[in-house]
């Protein structure tokens, strides 16, 4: 027998079931539901920023975090004795269940399950699936159906939405295909909404249905809202609070024999994603960067003293995002003080190459300098294509200085002697308990500095087109005001914020300041995909002191450490996962326990073994143990600058035998055993204990050489001629054979999509040992006005600090 599945919305089918019950039915089932679409005349079709997104236009669905709804459409019963919804929505994904059942008795069930995908250049698509079901004198049909959406963004403000109504349907359903056509326009952004629908194809001679409509943000928690559907009037309003909103609607009649209809509707919602609407023709935007504070490798870090540091891999993160998303236009690079160690200018570098390649990719660059903009400040501004700095900001000081601090005098006068053990001439260079330092090394830190000033001044020399002869004669330390640099051709404009803004405009063709959006409002790299991409690279961090254990931070004084049992599980979970082509092992660190070096080199090698490639990445320090570590890796990228090598052992052990005599303390030892106090730091050390160290630590460095010599594909002997403790920068230590290309995360990134590979843009899965303090911690201080920590509360400067500690 032929399903009958819409008997009761046709006007000549199902006997019994008057004419008025049928097209009162037919409404409901085409009218759609929600008290803010109603309230506003049912114009949605391009509005579409809810959760009714599900009945008037799926592909609103795109831009969705979390909704849930429940409705009742005839709070009176005037017209029906049940008449109510419940929507959900999870993301882009939505549910809706409609029941209705009229004052004669009929009754419509619909079921609607929705997607909507947000795709590029502003034009997203959606579509839902409606499993219905009528009864009327007491026979129940079933049938489905199915709606197609599309709603084109082209302009900020300018919405346009198209729907096809049951386009899909079972072909025994004959309610009739409709198709809606809807704009929208919010010339203050959302404070007011313009809303306009049309509507052909409903049963019967009633030609186009238009609604028209209207919404008001009167406060941050109440709306107001007018309309006109198929010529009745409507209002509207919403009273939102902290955790819900209540919405209500008055749908009037043109039949004067027929009641008004009171919807009221209770809505429980995440706020919509953050991400700025993308538009056909948009406005000109550029992502603001903020670099400022203490400069570090890695994540953000906070500590309660020491205050907020900002992790190069973090602005990394923002600019690689602002580079991929078509809808920005350049990047607002705001310079407000930044300080880093020694190895600060290889973070430089770092940002400097991912700039360079949106640069590349097509995005402006504008640098505004708040305050100053001195040495690696100024480094880093020089890339972009316009400098902005007020008058009152100093610029230059493009020298170079490292000062080693030594406090041997210090420990003679409170009586504390300490006893070095080194394996290298270099590798007590940086050690604060030894005495001066040797010409080996002063000499090898000259070379250092000296290769850092010169790829500093000769970037600066290419990136302003200055004469590499004036830059040489300006880069000697010197500051200048503002306008003094403006002359020389350092900046290209003295002005504030809002100048730069314009500066921007005109780079971008615009005579207007283009509109600043955050890195976190942008699109992630996969958003527009409906698949995520099924090729995975592994990003694993080694940032900070590698210790054994497990990994985490210092909250009081600042500083992460990385623990060999948390990488090593991190390392054998990408091994082990059959969609991870390669692993990029992103290292910032100084080094730290042999041991739990050695415990992440033997994972990684068992990773290789298992067929994944692991490429090495430097940031701003890579040596000693975490030289140690990339030597298990296929292939080692460093910055120019990145502070690399110090393949050696160090060893000190206190005696403070002298320190207690002059607080008067006295310490009687009793012993089985003749080296059984010989750590107490009560004597020193004789030559058979001494001797028994020694051994451990050549031992030890044996062991470094070894692990890089097989790593590197070097001898023994070639090794020895690097080592000795010796710290290089990236490019010293291309020419010695340590690393195999220089660049930053991103040439790390195409050398492992290359060796491994990998095909198409793969995803990158992220493994962060302690997120919690460095992205919290850090928006908390700044509420609380403590972002550089307590040290400048209570002793009014800052503390001076080294990133480079072995």
């Amino acid at each position: 027998m032929r399903k009958l599945s819409a008997v009761v919305f046709l006007f000549f089918l199902i006997p019994g079931v008057s004419l008025g019950s049928q097209v009162m039915l037919e409404d409901t089932f085409k009218d759609g539901v929600g008290a803010r679409p109603l309230g506003m005349g049912g114009a949605f079709t391009a509005v579409a920023d809810d959760i009714n997104s599900i009945y008037y236009n799926p592909a609103g669905l795109g831009s969705l975090t979390f909704g849930y709804s429940f409705g009742e459409m005839d709070l009176y019963n005037y017209r029906y004795e049940r008449n109510s919804s419940n929507s959900l929505n999870l993301g882009p994904v939505g549910y809706q269940g409609l029941r209705t059942k009229t004052i004669s008795g009929e009754v419509l069930d619909v079921t609607t399950l929705a997607f909507g995908n947000n795709g590029p250049w502003g034009l997203s698509w959606g579509f839902s699936h409606k499993n219905i079901r009528a009864e009327a004198d007491d026979v129940s049909y079933t049938s489905w159906s199915g709606d197609v959406g599309l709603l084109l963004k082209l302009t900020s403000d300018l919405y346009f939405g198209m729907v096809g109504q049951d386009v899909l349907k079972d072909p025994e359903l004959d309610i009739p295909s409709t198709g809606r056509f809807g704009m929208a326009y919010r010339p203050f952004a959302e404070g007011i909404t313009l809303a306009f629908d049309a509507e052909t194809g409903r049963s019967g001679d009633v030609g186009v249905l238009t609604n028209y409509g209207a919404e008001f943000v009167m406060t941050d928690g109440f709306r107001l809202r007018a309309g006109a559907r198929a010529g009745a009037g409507t209002a509207g309003a919403t009273l939102g609070f902290p955790l819900f909103k209540i919405h209500y609607a008055f749908v009037g009649s043109k039949d004067q024999d027929e009641d008004s209809l009171h919807k009221v509707g209770l809505e429980i919602s995440l706020p919509r994603d953050p991400l700025r609407p993308k538009a056909l023709i948009r406005p000109r935007e550029f992502v603001l960067v903020d670099v400022r504070g203490s400069l570090v490798g890695g994540r953000d870090e906070y500590s309660i003293l020491g205050g907020a540091k900002s992790g190069a891999d973090n602005i990394i993160s923002q600019i690689r995002r602002a580079r991929r998303d078509d809808a920005v236009d350049g990047i607002m690079l705001r310079i407000s003080g930044f300080s880093g160690g020694l190895g600060s200018i290889g973070v430089v570098q770092d940002i400097r190459d991912e700039l360079y390649r949106a640069k590349k990719s097509g995005k402006y660059v504008v640098a505004y300098v708040e305050s100053s903009a001195l040495g690696d400040e100024y480094y880093l501004a020089s890339i972009a294509d316009r400098i902005v700095a007020p008058k009152g900001s100093s610029i230059g000081g493009l020298g170079r200085s490292v000062a080693v601090t030594r406090v041997t005098e210090l420990m003679d006068k409170i009586g504390v002697e300490w006893q070095i053990i080194t394996e290298g001439k270099y590798k007590a260079t940086f050690d604060v308990f030894s005495k001066d330092m040797t010409r080996d090394q002063r000499d090898m830190l000259a070379s250092v500095v000296s290769d850092m000033h010169r790829q500093m001044i000769t970037d600066i020399s290419l990136d302003r087109k200055i004469e590499m002869a004036e830059v040489k004669e300006i880069g000697d330390g010197r500051i200048f005001t503002a306008t003094k640099a403006k002359e020389l051709n350092l900046v290209d404009e003295i002005g504030y914020f809002k100048d730069a803004l314009s500066v921007a405009g005109e780079l971008s063709s615009r005579r207007e300041e283009v509109r600043i959006v955050r890195a976190e409002d942008l699109q992630s790299d996969y958003s527009e995909h409906l698949f995520f991409m099924p090729f995975l690279i592994a990003v694993i961090e080694v940032d900070g002191e590698i210790v054994t254990g497990s990994s985490g931070s210092n909250l009081l004084f600042g500083g992460t450490y990385v623990g060999s049992d948390t990488v090593t599980m991190q390392i054998k979970s990408a091994a082990d996962n059959v969609m991870v082509g390669a692993i990029i092992l992103r290292v910032n660190s100084p080094g730290g326990s042999p041991v739990a070096s050695g415990q992440i080199y033997q994972e990684l090698k068992r990773a290789r073994d298992k067929g994944k490639v692991v490429i090495a990445s430097m940031g701003d320090v890579a040596a000693s143990g975490g030289y140690f570590v990339c030597a298990a890796a296929d292939k080692i990228v460093a910055n120019p600058s990145s502070i690399t090598g110090s393949i050696g052992v160090i060893g000190a052990i206190p005696v403070l035998s002298e320190l207690y005599k002059k607080v008067g303390v006295k310490n009687e030892v009793i012993k089985e055993g003749e080296h059984a106090d010989m750590f107490s730091g009560l004597r020193k050390l004789s030559d058979e204990e001494l001797k028994s160290i020694k051994d451990l630590s050549h031992e030890t460095y044996i062991e470094f050489k070894r692990v890089v010599a097989e790593g590197r594909g070097m001898t023994t002997a070639e090794v020895e001629e690097v080592a000795q403790g010796r710290i290089y920068t990236g490019s010293q230590a291309l020419e010695a054979g340590l690393v195999d290309r220089l660049g930053g995360f991103s040439e790390a990134l195409e050398l492992a999509k290359e060796i491994g590979k990998v095909p198409g843009e793969p995803r990158l899965i992220y493994y962060v040992s302690d997120p919690f303090w460095g992205g919290r911690m850090m928006e908390i201080s700044e509420r609380l006005g403590i972002r550089d920590g307590l040290f400048p509360v209570l002793w009014g400067t800052k503390l001076p600090e080294y990133r480079l500690s072995y």
